[in-house]
């Protein structure tokens, strides 16, 4: 009866850290994809800033500052 009631809570303790590894698994996963995605947004929101300030000015192309 003990060797059972070890036996549960072993595989309870091995389920538990299973589905934590599993988890933190596909949270990383995830988390890579949305900060891939996030600095290619930026990479390209600042191409235009960085084109538009070689020629001497520091704002996005679309701002309204470009005319002053």
């Amino acid at each position: 009866m003990l060797s059972a009631i070890g036996l549960v809570v072993v595989g309870f303790v091995l389920g538990v850290l299973l589905a934590g590894a599993g988890a933190c698994l596909v949270i990383g996963v995830i988390h890579r994809e949305a900060v891939r995605i996030v600095d290619s947004h930026m990479f390209a929101m600042a191409a235009p800033m960085v084109l538009h300030s070689a020629a001497g000015k520091a704002t996005p192309s679309g701002s309204s500052h470009a005319n002053q």
